[in-house]
Order: structure tokens, then C-alpha cells, then sequence
């Protein structure tokens, strides 16, 4: 999925990077069964996404000609990537 901000891509999360995420949370979580604190999980776990994207966004903006070092420090979790 491409994540498009005034008609400019502004984000990325592949099929592989969302089932990741989903699987991490799954092996984390207590129950896989759906209970109001694992959909609380759910919430916080989305909340950081969206960050993330919002922090890539901002990157992008930051430099507009600089494509590889906001995608590479977000993948890495590296904010000192260059």
C-alpha cells in the first residue's frame, strides 16, 4: 500500500511488512482470542504506526530531492542512517 498525501506518496507498507507486524503482535500478545485488552494492544500498536508513517512524512518533506535515507532509517528504526 502506498500511503498518498495531497497526491504525493508519502508512505509504504508492503503485504509482508503488515503480516510481520501482525504476527509479532499476535506472538506477543496474551490471548489470540479478541478480549477488550488485546483490542487496547491493537490501538496502541496502531497509534505507533501512524506515527511512524507521520515521521516519514515528515522526513520526505524535510528534503524533498532525498528519497533512500527516510525509507532506510525507518526500516533500520535508525534515525542516524545517512
Amino acid at each position: 500500500m502506498v500511503i498518498v498525501e495531497h497526491g504525493k506518496p508519502v508512505g509504504i507498507i508492503s503485504r509482508g511488512s503488515f503480516l510481520r507486524f501482525i504476527g509479532n503482535y499476535l506472538k506477543t500478545s496474551d490471548s489470540v482470542s479478541p478480549t477488550l485488552d488485546s483490542r487496547a494492544h491493537l490501538f496502541q500498536a496502531t497509534d505507533s504506526l501512524m506515527s511512524r508513517l507521520a515521521q516519514l512524512r515528515d522526513d520526505l518533506k524535510a528534503d524533498p530531492d532525498e528519497l533512500m535515507t527516510p525509507v532506510v532509517c525507518g526500516v533500520s528504526s535508525n534515525r542516524n542512517v545517512a
